[in-house]
């Protein structure tokens, strides 16, 4: 991956083309610091547009409407505390703040959208805190930085902003893609999974509206009754700790890594264990995901463990099969704070059993072709990766003078990317 702290070196801010005309600044002189102060807190702001309300900015970005304007103006905001320090975002006409934001104004002579440009990367700024993270302001605006003059801020600001729609355009079309093998994935397990493999099978009515009709030699029959289940309960609070000792235990699908479980915990007597090879379902939300233990696991309260008899339900067919029950489940599932199922709501769920020759084909033939989509939906999301660690480099190249970019801004809007090469798995930058 490319480091940002590295594409925004703060000890070698530039090189490349000639940069006689711009001039090395503390970033105070152009940076305009105006803390915030005695924000409100963003859960006293309007979560909803209100008639008369003005955009306010918390460190998450636009989000939430105060009644009052603060600031008048462009403006620059910085996600100054929490997870996303060092973000920033462009305000404009009459806007407010909330709590752990800071607010900058930008000097004469400068462009508000280049500095932003500049800014809106958290290797940019100086940093501090494990646990919660802030931005070392002053240490940071303390700091010197190339500064090119108005009219090549303003020509680096327009091209960028060419440049970025797009690399964006191209980033929503993979996607899209994306999105529609995922869809495409699902619909293809759908159907072998309730429809067989021939196409020519006489049918006959399951009774269950989500299954529609099924293969006459079918059988339909409640999950409890094919499958040994296994709710989750919470161990005492003490039981548990991050020492790797006794069981790994899982509390909800948060815990779920690619293929297997990621536990953080251990438990030395779990009240409830799912063993190797069982499939793992979350009972809260979000109820249905699915993962398989890889070794015995403690359980909490937002998983159950699922165990096909393997007489008349194989493992791999059964987990196909509850891959496609999502929305089963949520139509039983209750909660007003967040959704959940029982036991009695899992074990009631309707899967079929055809014999177990056809349900070792039908996996076979999943197997195959799923491996196959998931191939290309993994070369479709590293090629959106790809854009956007092109994106990050761009932007770093060209606002600190490594990509002389004059002659392109000068000639926007028809500005040709397509000999600038994104950058490879061979490529020297990315680690």
């Amino acid at each position: 991956m490319i480091s940002s702290n590295l594409s925004f070196d703060k000890e070698a801010p530039y090189s490349g083309h000639s940069l006689s005309n711009w001039c090395m600044e503390p970033v105070k002189r152009v940076l305009k610091s105006h803390n915030s102060g005695m924000a409100p807190i963003k859960n006293t702001a309007s979560a909803d547009r209100v008639e008369g309300f003005v955009p306010a900015f918390s460190a998450s970005g636009q989000d939430v409407w105060l009644p009052e304007a603060m600031f008048h103006g462009p403006g620059i905001v910085l996600s100054a505390v929490g997870a996303r320090c060092g973000k920033t975002f462009k305000a404009d006409g009459e806007w407010a703040v909330t709590a752990n934001t800071h607010v900058f104004f930008i000097a004469d002579g400068n462009y508000r959208d280049y500095w932003w440009y500049v800014t809106n990367n958290e290797g940019w700024w100086e940093r501090d805190g494990a646990a919660q993270p802030f931005v070392r302001v002053k240490a940071t605006l303390d700091r010197f930085w190339l500064v090119p003059p108005y009219e090549e801020q303003v020509g680096i600001a327009e091209f960028l902003d060419s440049a970025d729609q797009m690399l964006r355009g191209g980033v929503s079309q993979k996607e899209r893609l994306a999105e529609l093998m995922e869809e495409y994935k699902q619909a293809v397990i759908q159907r072998a999974v309730t429809r067989g493999l021939d196409l020519d099978v006489p049918l006959k009515p399951s009774g269950v509206e989500w299954l529609g009709d099924i293969p006459e030699h079918w059988e339909v029959r409640r999950l409890k009754s094919v499958a040994e289940l296994v709710m989750g309960q919470s161990p005492p609070g003490d039981d548990c700790s991050d020492t790797p000792v006794g069981l790994p235990f899982l509390q909800g699908c948060a815990e779920f890594g690619d293929f297997h479980p990621n536990p953080e915990q251990f438990c030395l007597v779990p009240p409830r264990v799912a063993l190797a090879g069982s499939i793992l379902m979350s009972v809260r939300a979000p109820v249905g995901r699915l993962n398989v233990a890889d070794q015995d696991y403690g359980i909490g309260r937002g998983l159950c463990g699922i165990i096909p008899n393997g007489v008349t339900l194989l493992d791999d067919f059964a987990y196909y099969q509850l891959l496609v029950m999502e929305d089963a489940l949520r139509l039983v599932s209750t909660g007003s704070t967040y959704e959940a199922v029982s036991t009695g709501d899992v074990g009631g769920q309707v899967v079929v059993t055809p014999p177990l020759t056809e349900q070792a084909a039908i996996v076979a033939h999943l197997d195959k072709l799923t491996f196959d989509i998931d191939a290309a939906i993994a070369h479709t999301r590293r090629e959106i990766e790809l854009l956007e660690e092109y994106r990050t480099r761009l932007i770093a190249d060209v606002v600190t003078g490594k990509l002389d970019v004059r002659e392109a801004a000068a000639n926007l809007p028809n500005i040709d990317l397509a000999d600038t090469q994104l950058p490879n798995e061979n490529d020297a930058t990315i680690d």
